[in-house]
């Protein structure tokens, strides 16, 4: 038997939904984890009255892109969940939206444990930025450091695997060796 809490439950389903982006698997089963995650941390971040618990609030989004960033959290996971109402439906889906969902997830987590996330949530947030340096304001300073990291450009045309590299080399999440 393994006991576990609801965020224990919503960071091993985000974790795995993580390094199944990197791996480059099924985007619907990538988008379903990642779905349930973030049901299960807004959920706690309600419960707990952590301040701005939905994501469509969040500043660290541009206001011309708050748009985008709302229909990427809200598109494909009623589809993906239920076929009670629309049993017929079809969905256009776009397998590129489910980085947001993913991105939503790791910042809703660092919300409920004070910054201590998964290192699938860090490594996905540096790759996120590589990608999309668009999606955040000019001034933040993570966005800042990520960009002017000396290998930035060559990361950001990277093929996703590199990325999984990182999250398997141990001395990379160890702090200093006595």
């Amino acid at each position: 038997m393994i006991r576990l809490t609801k965020l224990d439950a919503a960071q091993s389903q985000l974790r795995t939904a993580i390094r199944l982006f990197f791996e480059e698997h099924d985007p619907v089963s990538i988008r379903t984890l990642a779905s349930a995650a973030q049901e299960v941390f807004r959920g706690l971040i309600k419960a707990r009255g952590i301040p701005s618990p939905s994501i469509k609030d969040t500043d660290r989004i541009p206001d011309d892109k708050r748009g985008l960033w709302i229909k990427a959290v809200n598109r494909e996971s009623t589809f993906f969940k239920h076929a009670d109402t629309d049993p017929d439906a079809v969905l256009d889906f776009d397998p590129d939206f489910v980085q947001f969902i993913i991105l939503d997830g790791c910042l809703m987590c660092s919300k409920l444990t004070d910054g201590k996330i998964p290192r699938e949530c860090t490594v996905f947030g540096h790759w996120f930025i590589l990608k999309n340096p668009q999606f955040l304001k000019d001034d933040n300073p993570l966005r800042t450091q990520i960009i002017r990291f000396p290998q930035a450009e060559i990361l950001a045309h990277s093929n996703r695997k590199v990325f999984l590299a990182w999250l398997d080399i141990d001395d990379l999440w160890q702090g200093p060796k006595a």
